[in-house]
């Protein structure tokens, strides 16, 4: 709860889930949406993830309402799929989406979240998130930030001296070899980092929640 809580702070993710069902409640099939938000939250999934589907269970509205979502078909299912893949939506968008619309149609479906190894409902079951993916996605670090430029870095640093010169460079260390997000970053404790013999892992808590990295 704690983590929950420092992370919200960050983020304000809760009010963006607020935000979201209010928008939902005026969609004829907005109560099934902010029910199955409701599910999320009680199966301990993070305020993030949580918004991150309101989201997505708004657009997936925007494109049909017109009939309660527990009689939808896979007819149903497939206009909306073939609308987000004509869009100009990010692949990863995309996969927000579709990832939203089998969850969600199947919590209207059975009144459950699909979970392990349980099948989703024929209606969805059919539905690839996986399938889409951005070229992005391939990229690492190193084809980003030249050795020159982190060498750079690293000199500005020494040169602007201060208390803690050794600390800054690791943590652009960290923001490079980890890639971690700044609020991550922040977030690493003492208690976080366990040496080993030939590497360090590192632990702390970020916007898809627990985070682990050995080094």
């Amino acid at each position: 709860m704690k983590n929950r809580i420092a992370h919200n702070e960050i983020y304000n993710s809760a009010g963006d889930v607020d935000r979201y069902k209010r928008a939902l409640g005026r969609y004829s099939n907005g109560l099934d949406c902010i029910k199955f938000l409701d599910a999320l939250l009680l199966a301990g999934r993070s305020w993030i993830r949580i918004a991150n589907y309101g989201y997505s269970c708004k657009r997936i509205l925007d494109l049909k309402d017109d009939k309660p979502l527990k009689s939808w078909t896979r007819d149903d299912c497939e206009y909306i799929v073939k609308k987000f893949i004509s869009s100009n939506l990010s692949n990863a968008t995309k996969q927000g989406h579709f990832r939203t619309l089998k969850r969600l149609v199947h919590h209207c479906k059975t009144n459950n979240l699909q979970s392990g190894e349980e099948k989703y409902c024929e209606e969805v079951s059919w539905i690839t998130p996986g399938s889409f993916y951005d070229k992005h996605e391939k990229i690492q670090s190193k084809d980003l930030i030249k050795d020159t430029e982190m060498l750079a870095m690293i000199e500005a640093i020494k040169r602007k001296g201060a208390k803690h010169v050794k600390r800054n460079i690791l943590a652009l260390y960290l923001l490079l070899d980890g890639s971690f997000r700044p609020a991550e970053l922040l977030n690493i404790k003492i208690g976080g980092i366990e040496f080993e013999d030939d590497y360090v892992r590192v632990h702390t808590t970020g916007k898809t929640g627990p985070k682990t990295l050995a080094l």
